[in-house]
């Protein structure tokens, strides 16, 4: 029989706080998530409203589902918030991994600093001035930050409250629209050239991605076999209302073309139905998703950056600050801290649509990397213990994994095809990477990095196939199968 255990939580003083509800889980998540319909104009304009609806309509079940299920199944099998770097870890060579660990640090930044760009088109116009811009950014990022150090259950919290206040503004422009919807003025709401497929799947998946960041967050989850499960379900359904009803009420119409979408253009549908208070509070809608995105991300991804601490791949110099965990809200303070930091530079140094094609590039690599960690601890570790697991056994693994690795192939494949520049900037980021990662496993990471496999407690088989008996290992401070 084999099972996960962590020995970093016998040598810590503080341990991260399990108190997530289901509803707080929802409520993160969503924040994290889908926040709504804000974001999805570029997809709209793009795409047009017909090839929108379809996406949102099918990309859930497609992708987000399962990837959730295999999310489940690893982050309670493998319970520690570092998350996909050990589930990786487990289940790759060392340069394989750093090279994961390399890609997942620039992915995070680069997605967390899209919020605060996005948060001031809903504040401010085009022709505003730079200082207002940056100020309103920093300001974001401060108040996400301090939000965050406070404890998973205000983030939580928040975001049930977030998403609330994100739901209504669009379903009372759906049920004001609603009389007004024509079917037929759907199917031609396309763009008038042929849709820009290059642009239009990035954006797409962006609106649909995020399901991966319960996997850094499950220490702090209250019954994580059922609470996730729950959560994702709940989630899935939110989110075919949150995106579908908008667009349909707003394009049936046949007033909105999509040459006119923009980022916050939903002000201006929001205005066209029920005047400038709607106008307004879609606007604070818009202000308070974008928030609520930022510190939902910056909540997963610090954990990430806490967890590729602990993996020994960095100086203990570095590594024990950003493990360091607050003693009051048993929350990793520092690795917060220098990811708001990573998170304002990026956001005002590069432009949103720069950001969202490069960081679904990386993100979709990402997943390939997560979907074959779950099939091969499934072959090589059919006994261990998943208080969740996907039916039917390794076939219904691969076949659950099979449909969105399809789907992170062609997204890779067109994005790259759509934006020769974006491709140049993906594969000299994965490039440098792997070579840099190749290199330091070659010639300057002279230890395992931490997370062993046991079985019956007779032998230990590291990630490379290698068995030695358990008396001779060194004592692991991140977690092990055993």
């Amino acid at each position: 029989m084999s099972k996960f255990i962590c020995e970093s939580k016998e040598e810590e003083t503080v341990t991260p706080n399990p108190s997530l509800s289901v509803v707080q889980l929802v409520g993160l998540l969503f924040v994290a998530t889908i926040g709504g319909a804000y974001g999805i104009e570029e997809c709209v304009r793009s795409g047009g409203g017909f090839w929108t609806i379809v996406g949102v309509m099918g990309t859930p079940w497609v992708w987000g589902l399962p990837t959730a299920l295999v999310v489940a199944e690893l982050a309670t099998s493998i319970p520690s918030n570092a998350g996909a770097v050990m589930w990786v870890n487990l289940t790759s060579p060392t340069w394989l991994t750093l090279t994961f660990v390399g890609i997942t640090g620039i992915a995070n930044f680069v997605d967390n600093s899209l919020y605060p760009n996005l948060l001031t088109t809903y504040i401010f116009t085009p022709s505003s001035s730079p200082f207002s811009l940056a100020v309103t950014k920093a300001t974001a990022v401060l108040l996400s930050t301090a939000v965050n150090i406070m404890g998973i259950d205000v983030v939580g919290n928040s975001g049930s409250v977030f998403m609330i206040l994100t739901i209504l503004p669009f379903l009372l422009v759906f049920l004001l629209k609603a009389p007004e919807i024509g079917f037929k003025t759907v199917l031609t709401h396309v763009p008038a050239s042929s849709p820009n497929w290059g642009k239009f799947l990035p954006l797409l998946s962006w609106n649909m991605s995020g399901f991966d960041g319960a996997g850094h967050i499950v220490e702090e989850v209250q019954s994580p076999g059922r609470t996730l499960v729950k959560g994702f379900v709940s989630l899935l359904i939110i989110t075919e209302v949150v995106y579908v009803l908008p667009v349909l009420s707003a394009v049936g119409t046949g007033k909105h073309p999509p040459e006119e979408w923009v980022p916050g253009y939903w002000a201006i549908v929001a205005e066209e139905a029920g005047g400038s208070w709607l106008k307004g509070f879609m606007k604070l809608g818009g202000v308070v998703s974008c928030f609520g995105f930022m510190t939902a991300v910056i909540c997963t991804t610090s954990r990430a950056i806490q967890g590729i601490a602990m993996l020994g791949v960095l100086p203990d110099s570095v590594s024990v600050p950003l493990r360091r965990i607050h003693p009051v809200y048993r929350t990793p303070v520092n690795a917060i801290l220098f990811n708001s930091f990573i998170t304002l530079l990026l956001s005002l140094s590069m432009e949103f649509s720069v950001l969202i094609d490069v960081g679904q590039m990386l993100y979709s690599a990402r997943l390939l990397l997560i979907f074959f960690s779950a099939v091969w601890l499934r072959v090589h570790f059919p006994d261990l213990k998943r208080p969740f697991k996907i039916p039917f056994g390794t076939v219904g693994l691969v076949a659950a994994t099979g449909l969105p690795s399809v789907f992170c192939v062609v997204l890779l494949a067109v994005a790259a095809s759509g934006s020769p520049d974006t491709a140049a900037i993906f594969s000299i980021m994965v490039v440098f990477v792997a070579a840099f990662s190749c290199t330091a496993t070659w010639f300057c990471v002279t230890v395992e990095l931490e997370g062993k496999i046991v079985t019956d407690g007779c032998e230990v088989r590291s990630t490379h196939g290698a068995v030695t008996p358990p008396p001779q290992l060194e004592p692991r401070r991140v977690g092990s199968l055993v």
